[in-house]
């Protein structure tokens, strides 16, 4: 599974990639507590993941890591998609236009 972005996005270097952004992350539960945390890898498209083209990173963003903090209960019903979830509502915050989808 991934994120969709569906907006044009401004990288780091100043370069536009066009809506269909793929957000592809690692997901770390540490040991103790109930944090949730992301690392984020941005592909241009699918394609430049599948290729294993290159990374960048988006300008929008202060990092490419997310970090949430859930209360027991959240944490103990985690599911791949609430995951997703808790990321896509973290970049939709983030990216004030257009919509992110949860991809195959």
């Amino acid at each position: 599974m991934a994120l969709r972005i569906n907006q044009e996005i401004i990288t780091r270097e100043g370069f536009t990639v066009a809506s269909g952004t793929i957000v592809k992350f690692a997901t770390i539960f540490p040991k103790d507590g109930t944090e949730l945390h992301c690392n984020m890898d941005f592909y241009k498209d699918q394609a430049a993941y599948d290729n294993g083209d290159s990374k960048y990173y988006p300008s929008e963003l202060p990092a490419l890591g997310y970090v949430e903090e859930l209360d027991g209960a959240a944490y103990s019903a985690l599911t791949p998609t609430q995951v997703h979830v808790y990321l896509r509502d973290y970049l939709e915050l983030t990216y004030t236009a257009g919509t992110i989808d949860i991809v195959q």
